[in-house]
């Protein structure tokens, strides 16, 4: 009976020790992963922290653009409002000119060159000059 103890024994060290190794090999295996995973989460994090700064960037440069197309647009109102009254200052200039070509009183005795108050072949020409950011740009 002590043999068959014995040998029972030394089976139980045996099968003992193989999951000893089995448990070492788990243990290393585990150890590998959780290494892997810390690897990258640390990845990730970097990745994440280099989104959110590329994110950041593209938002400054949106807002950048926001407000350089209000400025733009501001800018373009405040030109066509000058186009206008200058327009209007150009209509007002060629009434006042007909007016004062129709106000005005022909002689009596023909004219020594020929056609000359032919309002047929006179004509008037009013030039209006406006200064745009440094350029001038000429109305007629």
């Amino acid at each position: 009976e002590c043999d068959a103890l014995t040998v029972s024994l030394e089976e139980a060290r045996a099968s003992a020790a193989k999951f000893e190794k089995r448990a070492a090999a788990a243990e290393k295996i585990a150890a590998n992963a959780i290494s892997h995973a810390e690897t990258e989460e640390d990845r990730h994090i970097a990745e994440s922290e280099t989104l959110n700064e590329r994110c950041e960037a593209l938002a400054t440069e949106a807002r950048a653009a926001i407000e350089a197309h209000c400025a733009s647009t501001a800018r373009i109102d405040e030109l066509e409002t000058k186009l206008s009254e200058a327009e209007m200052k150009l209509a007002e200039a060629e009434a006042a000119s007909e007016s004062a070509s129709a106000s005005n009183t022909r002689p009596s005795t023909p004219s020594p060159v020929k056609g000359e108050n032919d309002p047929e072949l006179v004509s008037s020409e009013v030039k209006l000059s406006i200064n745009v950011d440094g350029g001038a740009r000429e109305l007629a």
